[in-house]
This record gives C-alpha cells, sequence and structure tokens, in this order.
C-alpha cells in the first residue's frame, strides 16, 4: 500500500481491521482496551475521512516487519 494511514476493507469492522493490520504490518497480535478518540474531516482532495485512535495492548512481542517497513521503535 505504501500509505501510513491502514484502511479498512469495506464493511470491515474497525476493531477487527484494527488487529488485522498491526498483525499484517508487524506480526503482533493486539488486544484492543478501547477507542480514544474519532475525528472526522474532509481532505483537501475531498475524500471524507473518519480516523479512530485505539489504545490497546500487545498479546506477543516477536515483531516481525512486512516488507513496507524498515525498522520500528518502542515509545515509552
Amino acid at each position: 500500500m505504501g500509505n501510513s494511514w491502514r484502511r479498512l476493507e469495506p464493511g470491515e469492522n474497525p476493531f477487527f481491521g484494527l488487529k488485522r493490520e498491526i498483525k499484517e504490518e508487524s506480526s503482533l497480535e493486539i488486544e484492543i482496551i478501547k477507542p480514544l478518540i474519532v475525528k472526522h474531516f474532509i481532505r483537501e482532495d475531498g475524500q471524507t475521512i473518519t480516523m479512530i485512535i485505539f489504545f490497546a495492548s500487545r498479546r506477543s512481542y516477536n515483531v516481525i516487519l512486512s516488507d513496507e517497513h524498515s525498522d520500528y521503535n518502542w515509545l515509552d
């Protein structure tokens, strides 16, 4: 995809989509605690975006990055 913003599949549940994307991009399994923020806006190109920021914890620790990424960093 080459885009830093992850996308849901059409009709996909946002909770399942987040878990799927994290697994695809990092091989990590996560537990979603709760959504924190929902933002709805229209980009300059006219595309309508709904962005959901989640609070989650990891259930696995072995990071294996997809070919789309070259590095990662854990932040406190």
